[in-house]
């Protein structure tokens, strides 16, 4: 592509436009219930991807929300509600996004509020917004939609206003949007209710269009004058089937202008212009509804590469829409800003539609479309490779093709030279950059070109400088600087040689001579194509001796031992130790008051009067600044862990490895990094702590450390019996401040609280002491809620003026009884099981029994007992005698009875109540 272009300074080529023509394909992204009064989409690109915002304007919630597609607009997008920023808005419509100086804002028409707002996001749309409102500026009434601009060094917002007025805003803000800005209005002739406004420019004049919702109008504004002054305005007539139109956006393609309305009721309609939209006349098309829903109003037209989308939302299902107008063209390279973009290749046939626009420095655009029709037949592949790059020196080029069909080459040089060969050579006679070109012919007929840049430099001049001492000494290294001047494009490939020999490759040389003869040096400077080389002579070496040492030590403050490892005949020796300090013993000692790396140089003076040195860094590390702190009370009390923290800070240029504590009381030490440590008893300790980094440099630091006394906990209780107040009671020592308790899950800070358990089982019960210096003691019980028993009794014997026997028949393994308090009816009492107790006249006593259990609760029964008389025995016999057998007639005459036995020294006994009748056998 050969731009011709002149005087533009920004260039836009897209090598695949065109695709408005083409009816799009709308696809719902995504469905989200926050979508549910979004009468405005704008979408933008940040470096880290594109962002979407759309403003929900229903009275609750009013809130801002975000969409994220990452690096593409086919994406599905996260969704982040961002609320209402600052409570500002009020039913806003619309909104426009602007980046000035790194940071991102937008300008809200808050409808409902009559007020412009500017939402800061900072240098990241990530940011949550802060909100600031302008006011009504004097001049909105109903403000809907907002369209912003910038020409002239100036940034300009025009608003529609929604009342009767039919009027729009002209809010210049000068250079920054955070300037105040000079406001103007103008009318717009047979408008009514103005909703969506775009605006574009066609070269130097702007020109916008503008929708008029309540008579279903579009009206076009024709900025003749420029965009300061108010425009001329119209309805335009070329197409007049608006429903209901809302909002607008205006784009430029394939050299036409392209107008894409957005109906509320869900149709949307398309106005192509042609190539220029100031002539007002055009046609215009009805899309439908294409089949996504009845209801929509945002609109807004987005380009990414040569691709464009149009985002819309659907009311009705509260869903984000996408539609397409992808028509693949099969370009190489679909867009460029370059001025000459290069060789684009087409992988499919057919008329392709290249466009470029360019601006000039004022912001003027121009555009120009060429359509490029692409034969079916298949081009050659071609490309070519090229060796050697020196100039004056023969450039061998070799032609690549698979194809094999080729019938003919040019060949251009870039330097008025051709050639027609397969695989020519050339020579170039001056050092430059060459866009080396060869176009080929197929047998087919078609052609194509490649075109590869060719580096051609001039040929490396060779220098370099010896050692300007004397003598020159063995075993000493030396410096020889490479002074060759050369082309840094293709930088040389070195080769040092000593006696024909090669020794480096690197740029610059350091040598030690290990003997004493003639020394030939000779450096080789090669570019692809020529080489350069020198050699330069040294012809006499003195013998000197072999320098080396050795260090041990490496730590601040601590002694460093050099040991001095030279060989050869030696009178004397210098050290250098890089701190500013010197020695001239054999092997001293030095300590490094700070950190670093030190250039240690030893100089030994040679009996030849060769004075040899050898330098070598030695890195000093730094000792850790050691600290510690010690927690206060409640952590640093006897008998409780105390908590020690290292402070100390890594050094700039190492780490904390290891530690040594000694805790000061004769038995107490540690390695751990934030030990505890429990004092049995209060006092002041002499604490140290030693930290060691990781190359063994260390420090140690002794504090003094106060254990305060810690109070002791304890408390008493009352018997945990079920459903019974238990007294507790704190029996704890020490200069105690408060107390909490914990009766399972209820608290209490009185020193004596009563409890009531009302459950059975074990029962946590917790004392928490603080004493008056902060330190504090606990001590955790668990007691025995018995289950309550049901205590009873029998009893034998009820008769007056006997021992009546009474026992207990309570019996309860969990809890055993331990005790028994037996009350007759106040009569007596007693406390042993069974117990007897005489009763000393008949009648009905209360009798009671109260039982302890081991755990110390009492449970108690009474009993109604009956004290009835004793009975008598009596009876009669007849007759009283006679021989045997005898017939005896017995008579019963017994009192206060109720069970009898006759015994008659026989066998059996009889039961009889009454009478009974006894045969005597024998005397």
């Amino acid at each position: 592509m050969d731009n011709i272009s002149q005087e533009a300074v920004d260039y836009e080529w897209d090598f695949c436009s065109g695709e408005l023509v083409n009816n799009p394909l709308a696809v719902p992204v995504l469905t989200n219930s926050l979508l549910f009064r979004t009468r405005s989409l704008r979408v933008i690109k940040q470096a880290d991807g594109w962002y979407g915002f759309a403003i929900d304007q229903a009275s609750s919630p009013n809130r801002l929300i975000r969409f994220f597609f990452g690096t593409s607009l086919s994406n599905t997008p996260t969704v982040v509600d961002l609320g209402n920023p600052g409570g500002l808005l009020n039913g806003a419509y619309d909104f426009r996004m602007h980046m000035e100086n790194n940071n991102w804002y937008a300008l809200v028409a808050n409808t409902a509020s009559n007020s412009l707002l500017r939402l800061s996001f900072g240098t990241d749309l990530n940011n949550m917004p802060v909100g600031q409102s302008m006011g009504s500026l004097g001049v909105l009434n109903t403000p809907n939609s907002i369209y912003l601009l910038s020409t002239g060094g100036s940034l300009f917002a025009f608003v529609t206003n929604g009342g009767s007025s039919a009027e729009i805003a002209r809010i210049e803000f000068g250079n920054s949007i955070e300037n105040t800005p000079s406001v103007s209005t103008f009318s717009v002739s047979g408008g009514a209710g103005l909703r969506g406004i775009s605006i574009t420019r066609e070269c130097d004049r702007w020109f916008g269009l503008v929708t008029s919702y309540n008579n279903g109008k579009v009206f076009w504004l024709d900025f003749t004058g420029g965009i300061h002054q108010s425009p001329q305005t119209g309805e335009i007539s070329f197409f007049t089937g608006f429903n209901f139109p809302a909002s607008l956006s205006v784009v430029h393609d394939g050299g036409e202008y392209f107008a894409f309305v957005q109906s509320a009721l869900g149709t949307q309609y398309r106005l192509n212009f042609g190539t220029s939209i100031i002539d007002k006349s055009g046609t215009g098309v009805s899309l439908g509804n294409l089949g996504i829903s009845n209801e929509n109003f945002a609109l807004e037209m987005v380009k990414s590469d040569t691709d464009w989308f149009l985002f819309t939302i659907d009311l009705t299902n509260r869903r984000l829409i996408r539609e397409t107008f992808l028509s693949s063209c099969g370009a190489s390279l679909l867009v460029s800003s370059d001025r000459h973009p290069g060789l684009i290749d087409y992988q499919t046939s057919g008329s392709k539609k290249i466009s470029l626009a360019v601006k000039d420095i004022a912001g003027n655009v121009s555009v120009t479309t060429r359509n490029v029709v692409v034969s079916s037949d298949q081009a050659p592949d071609i490309s070519f490779n090229s060796q050697n790059n020196c100039v004056n020196h023969a450039i061998n080029f070799a032609a690549q093709n698979v194809s094999g069909n080729l019938v003919s080459y040019q060949w251009d040089f870039k330097d008025s030279n051709t050639s027609n060969q397969a695989n020519p050579s050339h020579v170039f006679t001056s050092a430059s950059e060459y866009l080396v070109q060869l176009e080929v012919l197929a047998a087919n007929g078609c052609k194509n070109i490649y075109q590869n840049e060719v580096t051609v430099i001039n040929q490396p001049l060779v220098d370099f400088a010896i050692p300007e001492v004397t003598p020159v000494c063995t075993n000493q290294p030396y410096a020889f600087t490479n002074l060759t001047i050369f082309d840094s494009r293709i930088p040389p490939i070195w080769e040092w040689r000593v006696n024909g020999t090669v020794v480096s490759s690197n740029q610059q040389l350091q040598y030690l001579f290990t003997n004493s003869s003639s020394q030939s040096i000779q450096l080789a400077a090669s570019i692809p194509g020529c080489e350069s080389i020198l050699i330069k002579n040294i012809p006499v070496i003195t013998e000197g001796p072999l320098v080396n040492f050795s260090s041990s030590g490496q730590c601040q403050d601590a002694p460093v031992t050099f040991t001095n490892e030279t060989t050869g005949a030696v009178n004397g020796y210098s050290w250098d130790f890089g701190d500013g300090q010197n020695s001239t013993n054999e092997d001293p000692q030095n300590n490094y008051g700070s950190p670093g790396t030190f250039n240690v140089t030893l100089t030994a003076f040679g009996s030849s009067g060769c004075n040899n040195t050898r330098t070598k860094p030695v890195t000093i590390y730094s000792k850790p600044l050691t600290n510690f702190s010690v927690a206060l009370p409640p952590f640093s009390c006897s008998g409780t862990p105390t908590q020690f923290t290292d402070i100390t800070p890594n050094p700039f240029d190492s780490n904390l490895a290891s530690w040594q504590w000694n805790f000061g009381d004769g038995s107490g030490s540690s390695t751990t990094r934030n030990p505890q440590y429990t004092y049995q008893n209060a006092s002041d300790y002499s604490v140290s702590l030693t930290a060691i980094t990781n190359f063994g440099c260390s420090s140690t630091i002794q504090k003094p450390v106060t254990i305060s006394p810690s109070p002791v906990a304890s408390f008493t209780n009352s018997p945990p019996c079920l459903g019974v107040p238990v007294s507790f009671t704190n029996t704890s020592t020490g200069s105690l401040q408060s107390q909490q308790w914990q009766i399972e899950s209820t608290f209490y800070t009185v020193s004596s609280p009563v409890h009531a358990f009302l459950t059975s089982g074990n029962k946590s019960v917790t004392l928490n002491v603080s004493a008056t210096n902060g330190c504090i003691s606990s001590i955790n019980k668990t007691l025995v809620v018995p289950n309550t028993i049901s205590p009873d009794f029998s009893f034998t014997r009820n008769c007056i003026n006997q021992q009546t026997e009474f026992a207990s028949n309570t019996v309860n393994p969990a809890d055993p009884i331990t005790g028994y308090a037996w009350n007759f009816a106040g009569l007596g009492s007693g406390n042993a099981n069974p117990q007897a107790f005489s009763f000393a006249s008949i009648g009905n006593f209360n009798v009671s029994l109260a039982v302890t259990t081991q755990t110390g609760c009492t449970y108690s029964v009474a009993k109604n007992v009956t004290i009835i008389n004793a009975p008598q025995a009596n009876f009669t016999a007849t007759p009283l005698s006679g021989p045997p057998p005898l017939q005896v007639q017995f008579t019963n005459t017994s009192v206060n009875a109720t069970n009898y036995t006759w015994a008659f020294n026989a066998p059996t006994n009889s039961t009889t109540a009454t009478v009974f009748h006894h045969l005597f056998l024998m005397i």
